[in-house]
């Protein structure tokens, strides 16, 4: 599935449950983040394989959760958002950090030959992100 077809049908969804709410970005960004992740680290990039997007909405609140089969994940949900000066040449760790900004909840769960990442977003309590002052 295209990163695009899967986009729209994900906005589709969030759009009825919550109409106008001007925080559906959020959840839409995540999800951009993690099927995109499938596509290029569980799987490889040119290298063909499903993900399964799976959407939830309830009161306030949207889940979503995506699946793959593509190779586990190894490295750490609570990395740090890394913006220094040697970006050039770097190949991952953003989308992660990101994803973890603009959602209440972000798992990873291995089921047995499933990668399963649930992102959960509070439309009543959406996160904020801090505001950083960078030195002139």
């Amino acid at each position: 599935m295209r990163l695009d077809a899967i986009r729209q049908n994900v906005n589709g969804q969030i759009e009825t449950a919550a109409p106008g709410n001007r925080d559906l970005w959020r959840i839409t960004q995540a999800v951009d983040e993690l099927t995109s992740n499938c596509m290029r680290h569980a799987y490889g990039l040119g290298v063909p394989g499903g993900i399964r997007v799976d959407v939830e909405t309830g009161g306030q609140k949207i889940q979503i959760v995506v699946e793959d089969t593509g190779r586990p994940f190894t490295g750490s949900l609570e990395k740090p958002l890394d913006l220094g000066p040697s970006m050039e040449g770097r190949f991952g760790g953003l989308g992660l950090a990101l994803t973890r900004m603009l959602v209440n909840e972000l798992r990873y769960e291995r089921v047995g030959a499933l990668n399963r990442w649930t992102v959960v977003l509070d439309l009543s309590n959406p996160p904020r992100s801090e505001r950083t002052t960078v030195p002139a």
